[in-house]
């Protein structure tokens, strides 16, 4: 009868850009028994592998298959972040669809496209919805890596005022804008005769 050897090996761990890992170990035909973890900010860890790039995943879950000592290599997906969009209180017109930032990467901000909201003209996307956060024009630069929801700020049309006195003295013009209130009361028309 022969008998099975089994032989240690020493694992070494390539984070690629990870954090660092310290050697490990095992023994031929097992699995390992643990696996470290490390971290990459900006990416998501798809795991250990045999080889830098493609290979075999190697996982605690079933035999390692090596004989030698060997080198696993962490392998990363970059991360991506959902920049949507809010209409804030549009009355007509399609909100942008969401867009996709990735790590590292500038992002151009979609333009406002077809979205209208009566009585107001657009003036940019902001992070807060009372437009009290940061403001990012159409076309303009997203660098943040975080996702985040862009709403739309609306600027107040300005209205004219018209006084129609009735047959009494001219009153000048006033203004206001849409939602506001008019800020001040025009002078009262006269009329001979009238009160």
């Amino acid at each position: 009868i022969r008998a099975f050897s089994r032989t240690p090996l020493t694992v070494t761990y390539d984070s690629q850009g990870g954090s660092s890992v310290s050697a490990g170990s095992t023994i031929t035909g097992y699995a390992m028994s643990s696996m470290p973890t490390t971290s990459r900010t900006g990416y998501t860890f798809n795991g250990w592998f045999t080889a830098s790039s493609g290979g075999s995943q190697v996982t605690t879950s079933s035999p390692h298959g090596q004989t030698a000592d060997f080198t696993l290599y962490a392998q990363w997906s970059v991360a991506t972040y959902v920049v949507s969009f809010n209409g804030n209180g549009s009355t007509g017109g399609s909100v942008p669809g969401d867009q996709s930032k990735t790590h590292g990467v500038n992002l151009s901000v979609a333009t406002s496209g077809s979205l209208v909201k009566t009585g107001y003209t657009f003036g940019n996307w902001n992070t807060a919805d009372d437009g009290s956060g940061t403001s990012y024009a159409e076309g303009a630069t997203y660098g943040v890596d975080e996702a985040v929801t862009l709403y739309a700020k609306w600027t107040a049309n300005s209205l004219t005022v018209t006084y129609d006195p009735q047959g009494g003295s001219a009153v000048s013009d006033g203004s206001t804008t849409s939602g506001g209130v008019i800020a001040s009361a025009p002078v009262a028309p006269t009329r001979t005769g009238y009160v």
